[in-house]
């Protein structure tokens, strides 16, 4: 029995959290990226395959279309099968919808093969637009796991990439092809940068 001089601990109602309001907390941006470093290092893997694919010189236009189909459509199934969906993941869902954004883009290409090498251009060019400013949201909400600030890297590179093909040079299928390259082995530098900096903290 307590006497009444003695200070008894009183748990405030304004701190009692229900198992709901605690499931819905965002999870930090370290944990979730640390819990992505394999998608971003096979998002590296990808980049990599099409950066030298793209730049092989015996490239057609038709096969220029279906390779760039095959990697805008891996790159965005690659990185919404981390999944996140959730209250809790909220932080990631930029990187879930530019994910749906690359998959469309190469959906596109794939149901279109035989579009001119302009055509091919004008829907990188929306395509780039798109995930460089969804790369460009998640470099502020997952800034608190991003000392190097590669998310926004990411987000200038695209949106330079997306600016370089709206002009006429991405009419010619050989120069259409270099800017894909210098893209993609662009981004593959900036995913394995990613995937090592989080194994880095994990390591930590």
């Amino acid at each position: 029995m307590p006497r009444p001089g003695d200070d008894i601990p009183v748990r405030l109602r304004g701190d009692e959290r229900s198992p709901a309001a605690t499931s819905i907390m965002p999870l930090s941006a370290q944990a979730l990226l640390r819990g992505r470093r394999l998608v971003l290092a096979s998002r590296s893997a990808a980049a990599l395959a099409a950066g030298v694919g793209f730049l092989w010189p015996s490239l057609s236009e038709a096969a220029l279309v279906w390779l760039f189909a095959g990697y805008a459509f891996l790159d965005g199934a690659l990185t919404v099968s981390g999944g996140g969906w959730s209250p809790a993941y909220r932080r990631v869902w930029p990187l879930l919808t530019g994910g749906f954004i690359s998959m469309l883009g190469g959906g596109t290409a794939y149901v279109w093969p035989h579009m001119s090498p302009l055509l091919l251009g004008n829907i990188a060019s929306v395509w780039a637009l798109g995930i460089g400013l969804m790369f460009l949201a998640a470099s502020f909400s997952l800034r608190c796991g991003d000392p190097q600030h590669l998310w926004f890297g990411c987000a200038i590179a695209a949106l330079l990439f997306a600016r370089a093909l709206l002009s006429h040079v991405a009419s010619d299928v050989i120069i259409l092809s270099t800017w894909l390259a210098l893209y993609a082995l662009a981004m593959s530098v900036l995913f394995l940068k990613l995937a090592l900096q989080h194994y880095d903290l994990w390591l930590e």
